[in-house]
């Protein structure tokens, strides 16, 4: 029970890891400006950036474009769901698929769509939501190993 009372000890916004994937740079920039004395921002615009600051950071939470280039963030979150299934996926965009969007929630590929654009306050609210879900899942999985 060690894990587990340090884990809730922690808890603690300031230390929430929180990529953001998003082909727009000025959209980057913008969540990084806006949260960076909220959270650990991470920020990319490649796939590939992702999953590396992912295997390489204990990333908690991870908001992706959905209308990015090469890979919609459906698709992102399909591909590391099964490596890395502990960080709470929030998919963003400026454009509604409704069957899509339905389908990805019902089968847990994220934990919140986000339609662009968000104020400050919702993108913290949105957050904040999805950290205490995030520890909640890390601490219920370290009391049944």
């Amino acid at each position: 029970m060690q894990k587990e009372n340090r884990l809730t000890r922690e808890f603690s916004v300031k230390n929430v890891n929180v990529l953001y994937l998003d082909d727009d740079l000025d959209v980057l920039e913008s969540c990084k400006s806006m949260h960076r004395f909220d959270f650990n921002i991470f920020t990319t615009v490649s796939v590939n950036d992702a999953i590396e600051i992912i295997e390489s950071n204990d990333i908690h939470i991870i908001i992706a474009d959905q209308q990015m280039p090469n890979m919609s963030g459906l698709d992102f979150f399909s591909s590391i769901i099964d490596k890395y299934p502990y960080p709470i996926r929030i998919l963003s965009t400026g454009y509604s698929d409704v069957d899509t969007l339905v389908n990805s929630i019902n089968s847990d590929t994220i934990y919140k769509y986000l339609s662009k654009p968000y104020s400050p306050e919702e993108m913290m609210r949105v957050i904040e939501d999805a950290a205490r879900m995030y520890f909640s899942k890390k601490k219920s999985y370290l009391q049944h190993d």
